[in-house]
């Protein structure tokens, strides 16, 4: 998808909203035609569910939610100051190009929460919010209400993910072979008095981030 709206803006001179606005239904279909085409080499079992999860999907919220009306939308979200420190620390391959300065980190998260305060104001009920720290506490009831969100029954298999024997090539590969745990909850603390252009770009969501 982001390669979709990258291509919308450059064609059309305009900011992605201002593109998004512009376009018929047939294009907007074939938005989504073309989605799902490009992303043929990733559903390659024949289940019913695909999941996308790039972190920067918020950006395209707007697109995704017009092009893939069916699409489940979930917001998986972490107390900023832990996200933010995990990500700094992330030596990531490619394409995260703000994680390598505590002040873009927390500029991007900024954005993004302030994002989707507006997105949840315009669509209500349009996407799910999951709040890492609330999974941790209540697994069972989390995974449960994700799922009803989806509208798949609940299977024991959620809760017992960690024994799933396929290959995972993202930078989580390490945590989804152990089972919930607390460990990243406070790892930004000992850390803290270094962090403060995390914490002062972060500005009110740092206070507001749950909502």
């Amino acid at each position: 998808m982001n390669t979709i709206a990258a291509r919308l803006r450059r064609s059309s001179g305009q900011t992605i909203g201002e593109a998004i606005a512009a376009l018929e239904p047939s294009e907007i279909a074939a938005i989504g035609e073309e989605y799902m085409e490009r992303t043929r080499p990733f559903r390659q079992t024949g289940k019913p569910y695909f999941v996308d999860k790039m972190p920067g999907n918020w950006i395209n919220a707007t697109l995704i939610r017009l092009a893939l009306p069916n699409a489940k939308m979930v917001d998986a979200r972490r107390y900023p100051m832990a996200c933010g420190f995990s990500n700094f620390k992330q030596n990531y391959a490619t394409g995260v190009t703000f994680s390598y300065s505590l002040r873009s980190i927390g500029e991007f998260y900024y954005d993004y929460w302030r994002f989707m305060r507006h997105f949840d104001g315009v669509q209500p009920g349009a996407v799910h919010r999951l709040l890492n720290e609330k999974l941790i506490e209540d697994p069972d009831g989390e995974v449960r209400r994700l799922l009803a969100y989806i509208g798949v029954p609940f299977d024991d298999a959620c809760l017992e993910f960690h024994a799933n024997k396929r290959a995972v090539r993202t930078p989580s590969a390490e945590q989804v072979r152990r089972p919930i745990n607390r460990d990243g909850v406070d790892a930004w603390r000992p850390y803290e008095p270094w962090l403060g252009e995390l914490k002062e770009a972060l500005g009110p969501a740092l206070e507001g981030w749950e909502s």
